[in-house]
């Protein structure tokens, strides 16, 4: 096996990349939670739920901010790839739309879930 800079650098370049989409992704979860603080719909407790968690169950679930906040967030930002959607693209801004309807006061939530959408694409 010979060494060769160019695989050398280009190996270097999709590391500091990743690293750079993990920190912006980090970011933007950062601002999702601040955002649902400051919507009210933060919640202080986990639900029960959350320990049997199952995805088929997802979209039975009472309160698509409860899974965002205690399933899906935590895992994207640990890296967690145990769940079927952490392995492929599942975009989470439309699934917003069909809970928060025409609700134009969550303008600025549903905008962030669209950058963290284009960020995970």
């Amino acid at each position: 096996m010979s060494f060769s800079p160019a695989n050398t650098i280009s190996t270097l370049v999709d590391l500091l990349l990743s690293m750079h989409k993990e920190v912006a992704i980090k970011q933007k979860v950062k601002e999702l939670e601040e955002e649902l603080v400051q919507a009210g719909l933060w919640n202080q407790h986990e639900p029960r739920w959350v320990h049997q968690f199952q995805e088929a169950t997802c979209g039975q679930q009472k309160n698509f901010f409860e899974w965002l906040q205690f399933v899906y967030l935590p895992n994207l930002v640990s890296g967690n790839t145990t769940h079927s959607y952490a392995s492929k693209q599942v975009y989470i801004a439309p699934q917003a739309v069909y809970f928060l309807g025409e609700d134009a006061d969550r303008t600025n939530l549903l905008r962030l879930l669209v950058e963290l959408d284009a960020l995970l694409d």
